[in-house]
């Protein structure tokens, strides 16, 4: 499943507008998703990259995958208090996101993934 790179316009138009929610987040997608927050500089972005993609491709058409550049997106990377890369966010449709860290095994993020659907 190839992710959808997105700026601070497409996030506050299409997922959460922090402007209008600024103490709660509330989802807007109309399917659960994944976000990864990365830098094309970090090794440990690039090796978990292949991974999310080939077990986002089992759930097609049931999750979307989005990507931020956190060198592109500072005011994302603040606003969702990035401190370390890769930082996946796994936003469900009514529930509170949660975030992981690091560069997780396919199988965590298969687990987390059931998680949110």
């Amino acid at each position: 499943m190839e992710a959808i790179e997105i700026d601070a316009t497409y996030m506050k138009a299409n997922i959460y507008d922090w402007e209008k929610n600024p103490t709660k987040f509330v989802y807007k997608g109309e399917k659960p998703c994944v976000i990864d927050f990365y830098a094309d500089w970090c090794g440990p972005c690039r090796a978990l990259a292949p991974k999310l993609a080939e077990v986002a491709g089992n759930y097609v058409g049931k999750i979307v995958v989005y990507k931020v550049n956190i060198d592109k997106e500072k005011e994302l990377a603040k606003l969702f208090k990035v401190q370390s890369i890769p930082m996946l966010l796994f936003v469900p449709m009514k529930e509170t996101p949660y975030v992981s860290m690091g560069n997780v095994p396919k199988e965590y993020i298969k687990d987390a993934i059931d998680k949110i659907l």
